[in-house]
């Protein structure tokens, strides 16, 4: 380095003000100082060269020197008068980054993609009219990457994080206010709502209601809610169902990446009528750590109708990060709604028995009075031809009227 002139960093080094997926920029501003009292200085040529800082000094990577841009309004040569100093000098030179079209966004402002390994040593060459060369070393490195982070409010914050990328990917999941008695009985209800970069979700009890029916139908426990994709990230949501209790007990959340998954669950609270607890019902309350994954059915019909085979109902326990609560009451029908509806499914056979009978009755009643009119016109019949027999007609009244009532008696059986 000559000793007649130096340069003066004017500020920080900056990257990536101009965006390029391939490319770091870097932005360099300097003053040249010229020491020398007699003479001007000029400079004729820029030339740069970049390295990561703990590397050798021997593995400088020189870059085109027609890369390089001089931003200011100071065009080369660049004259800086006898004992002068010239004005900022800010120049521009891109670095290939190989990777960068795969990166985050967070590295297409002042970050840079090739610093995220460490910092980066840029070189400047000056060339004056001479022919000496002059180079001066910047350092560069970036700032804290922004991740994402739990809000204040959040009952469960989960996130995936993109390694190659350097980006994390989260999901804010927070519970209502659900310490009304009657919470869940209105189907707008919301219950608890979640949000992922450009989405959010507030779930009602109705949606809990339609949840626990598609998973009756379906014989599932299991029922998708939402999911969506892009090119860095994929997630599902979903409801898992107890078909025994016919209520939705917790969300289930998976945020999947290139290089990492994530898979939580939000318990749900009580919703619904809860004045009362089922007898029998395979719900309870799970320790930490554990999750219900597979409940008995108990029949195909979408009324919670209790069985037997509901109260003996078996539990396959797992073990997984989070707590999981399996509510204890229906999501909808109160047990004295079940007793009624018992009592009714009672009555309807007691009635079907009593209807039987009386169409029994109704139908002996008939064949008497059939009986009762036959033998009626009999009677008249004989009385008929008594008249036109004479005095003989007794015998014949008695014989014919005896042949006519095995006939009709025969005829009616």
């Amino acid at each position: 380095t000559q000793s007649t002139w130096g340069v003066k960093q004017s500020g920080p080094v900056k990257a990536n003000e101009v965006r390029r997926p391939d490319s770091d920029f870097f932005d360099i501003s300097f003053c040249i100082v010229n020491l020398n009292e007699a003479k001007d200085l000029c400079i004729l040529e820029l030339g740069a060269a970049w390295k990561y800082s703990n590397a050798d000094a021997t593995l400088w990577t020189k870059l085109n020197p027609q890369t390089i841009q001089i931003l200011s309004n100071t065009p080369l040569p660049i004259v800086v008068p006898k004992g002068g100093v010239s004005p900022a000098i800010t120049v521009r030179f891109p670095v290939k980054a190989a990777g960068k079209e795969d990166s985050s966004s967070c590295f297409n402002f002042c970050r840079s993609w090739l610093a995220r390994l460490g910092a980066v040593s840029l070189r400047i060459d000056f060339e004056d009219k001479s022919g000496h060369v002059s180079q001066h070393q910047f350092e560069f490195c970036n700032g804290k990457i922004p991740l994402s982070e739990a809000d204040s409010g959040d009952t469960l914050f989960v996130y995936a994080d993109g390694i190659p990328s350097y980006d994390r990917y989260g999901a804010h999941l927070a519970l209502l206010d659900c310490s009304a008695t009657n919470f869940g009985q209105d189907d707008d209800d919301k219950v608890f709502k979640f949000s992922l970069p450009g989405r959010s979700y507030e779930p009602t009890a109705s949606n809990l209601r339609h949840a626990v029916y598609r998973a009756i139908q379906q014989q599932t426990d299991e029922i998708p809610f939402a999911d969506d994709k892009s090119d860095h990230l994929v997630w599902r949501s979903s409801f898992l169902i107890d078909r025994t209790c016919q209520r939705a007990y917790a969300f289930k959340l998976i945020l999947e990446t290139r290089s990492t998954i994530a898979v939580a669950y939000l318990k749900l609270p009580l919703y619904g009528f809860r004045d009362e607890v089922r007898e029998g019902s395979n719900a309870q309350e799970l320790q930490s750590g554990q999750t219900i994954v597979d409940l008995f059915i108990p029949n195909e019909s979408t009324e919670p109708i209790e069985t037997e085979n509901s109260k003996s109902a078996k539990l396959a326990v797992v073990q997984i990060p989070d707590s999981i609560y399996v509510p204890t009451v229906p999501a909808y029908g109160s047990v004295p709604t079940l007793l009624q509806q018992k009592k009714q499914q009672q009555q309807q056979q007691t009635n079907t028995v009593l209807e039987q009978q009386q169409i029994d009755d109704e139908l002996q009643q008939t064949l008497h009075n059939l009986q009762l009119h036959i033998d009626g016109k009999f009677d008249d019949m004989g009385q008929r031809l008594a008249a036109l027999e004479g005095s003989g007609g007794h015998h014949s009244h008695t014989h014919h009227k005896s042949g006519f009532k095995k006939f009709f008696s025969k005829l009616v059986e």
